[in-house]
């Protein structure tokens, strides 16, 4: 290891098992955010009775962007989620611990003419982790794209991304990023239908600097350098089992 140091980011919960090592810097600005822990919760009774997810939207695909600025312990993260909605209904729940939902929308995926929604309130059911996604419409059967930007710290005291000191070679002091192992770890690293009945495919981009690298039990998909600030993206894809 050189004297530049290396962080690693292991994603690791029931949704996906990858190991993963790199530094990233932050993503610009931040936009005004919507904190669920501080609205109004308006509780979905079907969600709240039942421990599970509702079985009507089912994700099919998730894509998801992670960059950490680690002098300001910030999370950015970009979550697109393909999903199939069986049933009308005006509200989405999934699973989310710790995350600073920023803003969600929802798009038609297969339509010509696509209608974007955009949720006019989150709630928040503490006990089950679940972000419950209100729309003023009904949102009928279909495949649709659901987009959520979102940040999170870095924290030894709320799960998910934790920091950890280490020594190098070189006796210097480096820091180790590494997630929740638990079981329902994967929650606290992006928003997501967190349960061993769903199966999904992955795709995971994490943005560092030139001098660093990334790693996954599986070979990357592709890696970019396009990106001026962020110097190289590597794209890592796993299927759920």
């Amino acid at each position: 290891m050189n004297d530049m140091g290396l962080i690693k980011l292991l994603l690791y919960g029931s949704l996906i098992l990858n190991y993963v090592r790199a530094i990233v810097d932050s993503k610009g600005t931040e936009s005004t955010s919507i904190n669920p822990m501080d609205t109004n919760d308006t509780i979905n009774t079907e969600t709240a009775v039942n421990f599970r997810l509702p079985h009507y939207i089912v994700p099919k695909q998730y894509d998801v962007e992670l960059a950490l600025d680690t002098e300001k312990d910030i999370i950015y993260g970009i979550c697109n989620i393909s999903i199939a909605i069986y049933k009308v209904t005006s509200n989405i729940s999934f699973h989310s611990m710790n995350l600073n939902i920023i803003e969600c929308t929802l798009s038609q995926r297969d339509n010509i003419n696509k209608k974007t929604y955009r949720s006019h309130h989150i709630s928040h059911i503490h006990d089950l982790q679940i972000i419950i996604l209100n729309f003023p419409y009904l949102i009928f059967p279909g495949n649709y794209i659901l987009n959520i930007t979102f940040t999170s710290v870095i924290s030894n005291d709320v799960g998910g991304f934790v920091k950890i000191p280490y020594i190098n070679t070189n006796k210097n002091k480096k820091w180790l990023i590494a997630t929740d192992n638990s079981a329902t770890g994967m929650r606290h690293l992006f928003p997501c239908w967190d349960e061993p009945r769903i199966k999904a495919k992955f795709n995971i981009s994490i943005k560092h600097f030139k001098h660093y690298e990334a790693f996954s039990n599986t070979a990357p998909i592709y890696k970019s350098h396009k990106n001026l600030k962020y110097k190289y993206n590597d794209f890592f894809q796993k299927n759920r089992k």
